[in-house]
């Protein structure tokens, strides 16, 4: 304050007192906390689905360019059939280098190893291997281990053989989005299953569920954390039949 020819004139005060300063950024802090968990969420799920659109569109296109060199998928398809008394088959790999890659930008081929007993699903040489959305190993037949090979950008994808019924040998077409090195590793998550039938269709594992099957947490494979023991196969065919959106009713757990 200042007395200015017999007047009293009060003076501004601009700024913040640093208690002021102290409670703005305590709130700020709050907020930041509150947010940025949604925030982080949303942003993995927009990534995800944007990898996995690019990557399942890139392996469409890897087959047709086949089709129209080869003529259809069952022009090829005995080159890499399933036979359950010979593991250590290794036409599938043939089938893969012949038919496949040609048509991708391939940075290294991880060839089908068939062994014996029950054993840790791995891709793109990753030892440690995948999980299911309940936190459980994936473990594969030692006879259907899978071929795989890695993208330019990091993408792993994993193609073995399927036995779906008694008139028919399809393939599962594996898809890890961020690369069999990169965490999470967990199905349904940066792992998705496909199915690559003799029509040259690949198709999201699970396609033919219904809605609710989807994410019924009593169902083997479906798109949930609950059940006992697997879960997630189906979680493309969730993303898909949502209009390639992964929506709030999805099991979303992106665990380090």
């Amino acid at each position: 304050m200042q007395i200015k020819k017999g007047k009293m004139i009060m003076k501004k005060r601009f700024g913040f007192t640093i208690a002021e300063l102290l409670i703005v950024i305590g709130i700020i802090g709050v907020i930041s906390a509150l947010v940025m968990p949604h925030i982080t969420k949303a942003y993995q799920k927009q990534i995800a689905v944007t990898r996995l659109k690019k990557s399942y569109a890139i392996i469409q296109n890897a087959i047709r360019q086949e089709e129209a060199i080869s003529g259809e998928v069952m022009n090829w398809w005995p080159e890499w059939d399933y036979d359950i008394t010979a593991w250590y088959r290794q036409d599938i790999n043939a089938a893969i280098q012949n038919h496949i890659l040609p048509h991708l930008n391939v940075i290294e081929f991880y060839p089908r190893e068939g062994v014996s007993g029950t054993i840790l699903m791995t891709l793109c040489g990753n030892e440690n291997g995948y999980t299911w959305l309940n936190g459980l190993n994936i473990s594969t037949a030692g006879d259907r281990t899978y071929s795989s090979f890695k993208l330019a950008d990091g993408t792993c994808i994993g193609i073995g053989s399927y036995s779906y019924g008694n008139d028919q040998q399809l393939k599962n077409v594996l898809i890890d989005i961020n690369g069999s090195d990169t965490k999470p590793n967990i199905s349904g998550i940066d792992l998705f299953h496909f199915i690559l039938n003799d029509k040259g269709q690949l198709i999201p594992y699970g396609q033919d569920w219904t809605d609710a099957d989807l994410t019924n947490k009593s169902k083997f494979n479906a798109c949930t954390t609950n059940y006992p023991a697997c879960g997630g196969a189906v979680c493309a065919a969730k993303i898909m039949r949502d209009g390639w959106k992964i929506k709030d009713d999805y099991p979303w757990t992106w665990r380090k």
